[in-house]
């Protein structure tokens, strides 16, 4: 578990090196709760990757959007009236 958590941390092929991921993986990994902090990780790391690869594209043809906008604009204006 900790070597795929530690692996979340490091650039990918195509990445700049980030010292300021580094420093948060490296203050998680010395707290005490570093347990709790590599399940939460690779959690969301698990469910950022299960969105990307489940989810129609929105703009294949574009009826994501145009039921999102449908939608949200509803609800603006219902919770923009007093």
């Amino acid at each position: 578990m900790y070597s795929v958590w530690k692996s979340l941390s490091e650039p990918k092929n195509d990445e700049e090196p980030h010292s300021k991921r580094k420093e948060a993986f490296n203050a998680k990994w010395n707290d005490q709760r570093k347990d709790d902090y590599a399940l939460m990780d690779l959690m969301n790391a698990f469910s950022n990757c299960a969105n990307h690869s489940f989810r129609s594209k929105a703009d294949e043809n574009g009826d994501l959007f145009k039921a999102f906008d449908e939608v949200f604009n509803h609800l603006k204006r219902d919770c923009d009236q007093p």
